[in-house]
């Protein structure tokens, strides 16, 4: 193997890229949002902070459940649809046309942002617990998810809890409000298929 760089071929058994920047902008945190670079759903996850994040991931230095909740939202996802690229069926996460243009959003007061935020933490709990007992990962449950004869009340709570934060976030005083999205496709037929 051709190793260019003297210091990555000389010790070759040390990360090669550090990446001061991004462990500068996340020290103190335990936890932060991340998403897989290419995925069906382009969904994020809340991990620990204090781990070495795949060059595979892209990885938000905020780590308010309320900025988890935008990241999990429909709205989101639906911009990533439309600014993001493909990688054959799976969508291409690319922070720079996707993260980088989302209209962020400007919430009424800090206790809407707050309550926005435990409603995000109660999704990841539901979400990591339904994960934890199920032995799926993301993308297998969210096949579920997204399968209109998918009956298990766990899957069903979880569209459930999706429901209502895309209905929080798309309000004016939580969600983006300079742009309206459609959303269309496999994102909506998890929604669609909710039944009481």
């Amino acid at each position: 193997m051709n190793i260019k760089r003297t210091r990555n071929r000389e010790r070759w058994w040390i990360f090669g890229e550090t990446r001061p920047g991004l462990y500068g902008a996340i020290k103190g945190a335990d936890v932060v949002p991340v998403t897989v670079l290419h995925s069906p759903y382009g969904l994020p996850a809340m991990v620990s902070a204090q781990q070495v994040f795949s060059h595979g991931l892209a990885v938000f230095a905020n780590s308010d459940w309320s900025h988890f909740g935008v990241l999990s939202s429909a709205v989101h996802t639906a911009w990533a649809v439309n600014r993001g690229s493909t990688l054959e069926t799976r969508i291409r996460y690319t922070p720079t046309d996707v993260y980088e243009t989302f209209p962020m959003p400007h919430y009424a007061n800090a206790n809407v942002k707050l309550q926005f935020g435990e409603l995000a933490r109660r999704l990841h709990n539901h979400r990591a617990s339904l994960m934890t007992r199920s032995g799926l990962g993301l993308t297998k449950m969210y096949n579920k998810f997204h399968d209109p004869v998918e009956n298990d009340p766990d899957i069903k709570s979880l569209r459930g809890l999706h429901i209502e934060l895309d209905t929080v976030s798309a309000t004016p005083t939580a969600g983006p409000t300079s742009t309206r999205i459609t959303i269309t496709g496999k994102r909506r037929r998890g929604f669609d298929s909710q039944s009481a």
